[in-house]
């Protein structure tokens, strides 16, 4: 019997399940898009709404023989969920998925928790915020996909013509048109990618440094994300770990992949960000296989049909990798060329999107995640695939790529 996996959104991230169908043991992607060409498609695409989980439902879909549905959109999370209450899988509760979907609700738990560790308020109206005080606070849609229409507002600038402006901005792409402001926590940003089972088990089966382009001062899009980076310690690593193993739990999360973003404060406070009850493409395909012994997607199958996961770090130290977005100098390209030109022949390339990579192209600075211009996903040994020898190849990518560029 054909075996199939359902991918809600035909995301180009998401291009990366093509290399693993032999693994997974399917023979068939279906893509569930309501473009009528997605930049992805699969196998098999039926363009439909990913949200309206009725009508999908109601496709000429063998649900007995798809070994899960995926998603990397946080507004498809809950019909993955009816979906697999359907096919009969184990799923996270309603409770656990309203406390994840928004932001604020996120916020709320975590502070009952006692693990929130940061000012957060959620604002219906600008007028409702009233923390004049000095310091520098983050304005977000409460309840959006993507690293989108945020402002941060330095000290200076925080009056209220300002804060109006930055209400009106985030509520703009905000499903529930609220606005999330909190205390802007100065440090190092880090990811945390869990799956947790039906039995108290929480596994961590990676946590990556981020990085952010300097190109772009009023919104903080990642650059590269670096996992199992060597420099950071193994009982930071474990620290970092337990943490998202508190902010998982604290949401009533079970059955469910977490995607995590804290910051690790200059006065070492490790502060949430925001969770999703999913991975995104190349993280769950790729990236985190890299690290572990294991395949992510395979022990996710197997969590929602009772099995266990290993409490705590899954990950090993000997390797790493990189998910690397192409951080373009704003100008006018001049040649043909990729970072991996200049990066040590030990690094591989598992896979890549180099596709405006073009000369005589002018590339101004990127405003959102969705901007970023292309991607290359990076796996080597821990002591090779160094933010240092990353940092110098894609100087030195950027003095060749773009016209009079000198770093």
């Amino acid at each position: 019997m054909e075996k199939s996996l359902v991918l809600l959104g035909g995301n180009k991230l998401h291009e990366g399940f093509k290399l693993k169908k032999s693994e997974l043991d399917v023979n068939k992607l279906i893509v569930i898009d309501w473009n009528e060409y997605p930049d992805f498609g699969g196998d098999e695409h039926f363009q439909y709404d990913i949200k309206d989980y009725n009508q999908i439902l109601n496709l000429n879909i063998d649900w007995n023989n798809v070994l899960f549905v995926y998603t990397s959109a946080d507004i498809a999370v809950v019909s993955q969920v009816k979906l697999h209450q359907k096919m009969g899988l184990l799923t996270p509760n309603e409770k656990a998925l309203d406390n994840v979907l928004t932001k604020g609700n996120s916020s709320k738990q975590w502070d009952k928790a006692g693990i929130l560790n940061k000012y957060s308020q959620v604002l219906e109206s600008y007028e409702e915020f009233t923390k004049y005080d000095g310091k520098k606070y983050i304005f977000k849609p409460n309840c959006s996909s993507g690293s989108r229409n945020i402002t941060i507002l330095e000290k200076d600038k925080l009056i209220p013509e300002n804060v109006a402006i930055a209400f009106l901005h985030a509520s703009k792409v905000s499903y529930d048109n609220k606005v999330i402001v909190e205390e802007f926590c100065e440090g190092i940003e880090f990811t945390v990618d869990m799956l947790g089972d039906n039995y108290g088990n929480v596994g961590v089966y990676g946590i990556s440094k981020k990085y952010h382009t300097p190109y772009n001062q009023t919104n903080r899009i990642a650059t590269k994300l670096h996992y199992c980076p060597l420099d950071i310690s193994e009982s930071e690593l474990e620290r970092i770990a337990r943490f998202g193993q508190e902010c998982y739990k604290a949401l009533g999360l079970t059955n469910s992949f977490g995607h995590l973003e804290v910051i690790c404060c200059e006065d070492g406070r490790i502060v949430p960000v925001e969770i999703g009850a999913r991975s995104s493409g190349y993280i769950a395909t790729h990236l985190l296989d890299i690290i572990n012994n294991d395949s992510y997607l395979l022990k996710y199958a197997d969590i929602i049909r009772g099995g266990t996961v290993k409490n705590g770090i899954n990950f090993h130290e000997k390797n790493s990798s990189m998910y690397y977005f192409y951080d373009i100098f704003p100008g006018t390209s001049r040649c043909n060329t990729t970072i991996m030109e200049f990066l040590p022949s030990e690094i591989v390339s598992y896979s890549n999107d180099r596709s405006q990579l073009a000369s005589k192209k002018h590339f101004p600075s990127v405003q959102a995640d969705h901007e970023r211009y292309g991607f290359e996903i990076l796996g080597g040994d821990r002591d090779i695939l160094t933010i240092e020898n990353v940092n110098k190849a894609e100087k030195e990518f950027n003095q060749k790529f773009i016209e009079g560029v000198k770093l």
